[in-house]
């Protein structure tokens, strides 16, 4: 296993984003009408969840010794496909499901033995270690709610 402080460091700075994420779509996000490339908050949460989701199958494989997971659909369709799929969740649903993934993905974050192993395979073919989707994600999941936050400033 990786350097338990490099992990926790990663797991916090994603944990912060996550809360930060959960704090805007129960609260201005959950009226806000704003929206950024046709997604309003509520779109983009869904889309965090897919990602999130996908990212901790991806680790639960390789950690058990199976292969990376692989994303097929195009992105674009992969995400309009996250957003119709929980259509019907309330924001209160979203939130709990964002929850269980997060603790699932620190599960399968300390059950690899090496973050530098590719846990995701995106439809061009990039590789994506479990170093990088952490990185990626928590990053992701900031800046979108800045982008929202800021439109709805504006």
């Amino acid at each position: 296993m990786a350097a338990n402080q490099d992990v926790d460091a990663l797991l916090q700075a994603l944990e912060d984003a996550v809360d930060e994420a959960i704090l805007y779509i129960e609260g201005p996000g959950a009226t806000s009408q704003v929206v950024i490339d046709q997604w309003g908050p509520r779109d983009v949460f869904c889309h965090f969840l897919f990602w999130h989701e996908a990212t901790a199958r991806g680790m639960e494989s390789v950690a058990g010794g199976g292969e990376p997971m692989r994303v097929e659909t195009p992105l674009d369709e992969a995400n309009a496909d996250a957003i119709t799929s929980r259509a019907g969740q309330t924001i209160s649903q979203l939130v709990a499901e964002a929850r269980r993934q997060q603790e699932r993905l620190a599960n399968a974050v300390h059950a690899l033995d090496d973050l530098s192993q590719t846990v995701l395979v995106r439809p061009d073919g990039t590789r994506l270690s479990a170093r990088q989707r952490l990185e990626l994600i928590a990053h992701h999941w900031s800046e979108h709610i800045e982008e929202l936050q800021a439109a709805a400033n504006s």
